[in-house]
């Protein structure tokens, strides 16, 4: 029985020291709402790596061809950050579901044909995310308003601001 408890305490040293030396760590964050055409690497995870090299890092682009129904896997994230550093990065989460909305910011023209995602005293559901944590809860929109628009949502007693992002969903970045 020692033998057994030595050997599970030596398996968790050994899995907790993997990666503790490598010069980049990548959190994947579970889920990411892009507007628009391009996807970063800050936008799909959270990069820990020396200053110049971590803006770097974020700033690479991913191309469609790396997205495949949606998900953004762990090893194609890793083979682009691999080819820029030199260097197999450490990445913590195994895919990135990606939900990519293609509106802009509304123009002068097209605002008023634009469409009112929200409506005042709807159910909403909220998206919080800080550091590759995502949280999901649900709110009452205490207003009315189009896509990409700030608006004030009412989550357990308390008002906050909040970007609309979709029909029924706003996003909070803390």
């Amino acid at each position: 029985m020692r033998f057994l408890g030595r050997g599970i305490i030596a398996f968790f040293m050994l899995f907790c020291a993997v990666g503790a030396d490598a010069a980049v760590k990548i959190y994947l964050f579970s889920r990411a709402d892009i507007i628009g055409e391009k996807i970063s690497v800050a936008d799909i995870g959270t990069v820990e790596a020396r200053d110049g090299l971590r803006q770097s890092i974020e700033a690479l682009e991913i191309g469609p061809s790396l997205m495949k129904n949606g998900l953004i896997g762990k090893d194609e994230v890793a083979r682009l950050v691999e080819t820029m550093v030199g260097e197999k990065p450490v990445i913590f989460g195994s895919a990135v579901r990606v939900f990519q909305s293609h509106d802009k910011e509304p123009s002068a023209e097209t605002e008023e044909e634009s469409e009112e995602l929200i409506q005042k005293g709807a159910p909403v559901r909220v998206f919080y995310s800080l550091k590759g944590i995502s949280i999901e809860t649900g709110g009452i929109a205490m207003e009315k308003g189009k896509a990409g628009e700030i608006i004030q949502v009412k989550v357990k007693g308390r008002a906050m601001s909040a970007r609309i992002i979709d029909r029924y969903t706003v996003r909070k970045e803390l």
